[in-house]
């Protein structure tokens, strides 16, 4: 039975973006510098930067990206290895302004994960932070078409053998690019990984209209009104943030705060600092808020924040932002991916779904419950989720250099999610769990398919399969279930260090266990839902119980 929502009807300003439906971020921009130039863009942490400011950096950095013959080829792509500061959108936009595609860059990844998604970009120039300059310099020899690499910070070398390596700050003060590409709505502005599931990780193409898209779902979902400020502390690099905090802004023209990092104790702070209206966190965050003690700022922010977005929300958590923090509104609700953005989705002041409920299919989309062959199922029976667009370029454009992964999930006219879910009579959806074989751990996809392939170089290992199992903050946690050598000897503690040694720190495993072989298919496939099924064995080492602690860098 749904819920009452009514003390938000007629509150709401969901109507208040009133701007083209076929759009491209650079076109959003000069709406924002015509109309409100000196309004502050982006916030970060004090370091503010107006829509004309920002504009004016992007095109000297535009300028700078055309003289090293970035735009000048089709598919260009500029990589960008940067933490959460004003500079990752700078690169983003001059990207788009050169005629390029922005590719940005986990900054966790190292080594494997960072060579193979850098030469699937096929970026010729790299933006990269100073102190991340040295993974860049170690995997440059595996990356034939890589050209100029742009530090920001001073460069600590002039070259990396044949590749030009300067600091991103001598080409601050470049002319500004005074004819900036235009591109078409449905052209690519980014191109965004995903986890893989039987193979590598996989670009999805962004098109400016679809990223746009999303962000106008936004809007309609978690309101923003007039003077709010949305803060993120999502990482930049992640769809997450663009489409939740960073385009809502530039839409409305008003402000997006961002925070370099997550902190429990600083929270308040930040948000009193910032004035903060709307939040947009991730999983683990939402129990970590709800459960720190009381602070002055927390005491003074009372009722600041008017809408929180952030999956999941248990309805015991529900209560506690609500009650402890003044918040009215929480969208927990929703089901999408990259691929397809925001398939179901609740609008405040309409009525509530159940608990277990993620919402109806949005009016841009139409979605089916299916067999594995494709044929539609009855309402409130579990099968693949299948949609498709009922506008054009509200969707990803498809795999970057992957045709076949594409036809692949575009079968029959449909997109085949890999997401297990159900659709009741009532037209309520509901999320079930995963078909295809990734792990998503707080707020990070993981491919199982690359750790798998780093871990097949482990010496030791004779065959090591990663898996999910349940994480007590929701979402997953990762295990290795691997057997060893004949006559080899290693510690989980051995396993566990190389693995922080050779995996993005998001996805060096929690749990680890050795076996003498694993439960497999006829055919000798190991049978992975039956290690996610048997979970955490008395038999599992828990790097977390052992006081082992994975430095993020």
């Amino acid at each position: 039975m749904a819920r009452d929502n009514s003390e938000l009807a007629g509150k709401v300003p969901s109507t208040r973006y009133a701007g083209p439906e076929r759009d491209t971020v650079l076109a959003a921009l000069a709406r924002a510098v015509a109309s409100a130039p000196d309004q502050c863009f982006l916030d970060f942490e004090g370091d503010r930067h107006g829509y004309a400011q920002f504009d004016a950096m992007a095109r000297s950095l535009a300028a700078a990206f055309r003289a090293f013959g970035i735009g000048s080829e089709e598919g260009d792509a500029v990589s960008a290895m940067i933490d959460n500061n004003a500079d990752a959108l700078h690169v983003w936009f001059a990207a788009n302004m050169a005629g390029a595609m922005w590719a940005p860059v986990n900054t966790a990844l190292r080594r494997d994960f960072l060579a193979s998604q850098l030469a699937d970009t096929g970026s010729r120039l790299v933006v990269v932070e100073q102190h991340l300059f040295e993974r860049i310099a170690e995997v440059a020899a595996d990356l034939p078409r890589l050209e100029v690499v742009l530090v920001r910070g001073s460069a600590p070398v002039t070259a990396i053998g044949k590749v030009r390596v300067e600091s991103l700050d001598a080409h601050r003060a470049t002319a500004p690019l005074a004819l900036v590409a235009s591109p078409d709505p449905a052209d690519i502005a980014c191109i965004l990984y995903t986890s893989g599931t039987t193979g590598p990780s996989k670009g999805c193409l962004i098109s400016h209209n679809y990223i746009l898209h999303m962000a106008r779902q936004v809007i309609q979902t978690t309101p923003v009104y007039e003077g709010d400020v949305t803060w993120t502390p999502m990482p930049l690099f992640h769809i997450g943030a663009l489409t939740g905090a960073i385009l809502p802004a530039l839409l409305l023209q008003e402000t997006a705060a961002v925070a370099p990092r997550f902190s429990v104790s600083g929270f308040w702070g930040e948000i009193e600092r910032s004035g903060a209206r709307v939040a947009y966190v991730l999983a683990s965050m939402i129990p970590l808020i709800a459960s720190a003690p009381d602070s002055e700022e927390m005491k003074r922010c009372f009722g600041q924040i008017h809408s929180v977005w952030g999956l999941p929300f248990s309805p015991e958590l529900k209560r506690a932002w609500q009650e402890r923090f003044g918040v009215k509104w929480i969208n927990c609700y929703g089901f999408g991916q990259t691929e397809g953005g925001k398939i179901c989705t609740v609008i405040p002041g309409e009525p509530l779904p159940p608990e277990t409920s993620q919402g109806r299919v949005a009016d841009e989309f139409e979605c089916i419950i299916a067999d594995d062959l494709g044929n539609e199922l009855p309402r409130g029976t579990v099968g693949e989720v299948l949609y498709r667009p009922k506008k054009p370029d509200i969707m990803f454009s498809g795999y970057w250099h992957r045709p076949e992964a594409t036809a692949e999930v575009w079968r029959n006219l449909w997109m085949h999610s890999g997401d297990l879910g159900r659709l009741e009579e009532a037209g309520w959806f509901s999320f079930v769990g995963r078909k295809k074989d990734s792990i998503r751990r707080r707020g990070e996809n993981i491919s199982t398919f690359e750790c798998e392939m780093v871990l097949s170089r482990h010496t030791a290992l004779k065959e090591a399969v990663v898996h999910a199992v349940p994480s007590p903050l929701g979402e997953d946690d990762v295990k290795v279930t691997a057997i060893l050598r004949e006559d080899v000897t290693l510690s989980e503690r051995e396993l566990c260090d190389w693995c922080i040694e050779n995996f993005p720190w998001f996805a060096v495993p929690r749990y680890y266990e050795f076996r003498d072989d694993l439960p497999r298919t006829t055919t000798g496939k190991p049978l992975k839902y039956v290690l996610r099924d048997e979970g955490c064995t008395p038999d599992t080492w828990d790097m977390e119980a052992a006081g082992v602690k994975v430095p993020r860098r």
